[in-house]
């Protein structure tokens, strides 16, 4: 890549585990941060002091769409074994979304650590439409970090 040129947003993988989840339309939601709090004090001199201040980290969730098609049983799977009521523990796994460059190598990566599925949604069945069928799922993750591969 030159000096200059933009990481493109068509091109990207994503990682479930041990295992990559086969097609992917787009992921919306990829940031972090913190709230802040303000805080007013008085000095000794009588002077009203206001800060803003750290406070907790934002709620941390990303949006996934795929085209539903056979050859994701592994992900459909993880996503309905959130849904049930268990172990949490198991079902909390690591995502790795890498963009890639314009010859298909990675060039930044998006870990987010303890992630589990919190909703599914399915395409809309309509008949004489032949729209592709879509599913959006959301997740939810504790720490997200961005890593240059």
């Amino acid at each position: 890549m030159a000096i200059g040129d933009a990481i493109l947003t068509n091109a990207f993988l994503v990682d479930l585990g041990k295992f990559r989840v086969a097609t992917y339309q787009e992921v919306t939601g990829l940031k972090f941060g913190l709230e802040t709090s303000e805080v007013t004090s008085v000095t000794a001199a009588g002077e009203t002091l206001i800060r803003q201040q750290p406070s907790k980290q934002l709620g941390q969730e990303i949006t996934l769409s795929r085209p539903v098609d056979e050859q994701a049983k592994q992900w459909v799977d993880w996503v309905m074994q959130c849904a049930e009521v268990g172990d949490w523990d198991s079902t909390r796994q690591n995502i790795a979304i890498t963009a890639l460059n314009r010859n298909k190598k990675p060039t930044l990566r998006f870990n987010l650590t303890n992630a589990w599925a919190s909703s599914w949604q399915g395409s809309a069945l309509e008949g004489g439409n032949s729209s592709p069928a879509v599913e959006t799922v959301t997740i939810i993750y504790e720490d997200l970090n961005v890593e240059s591969p």
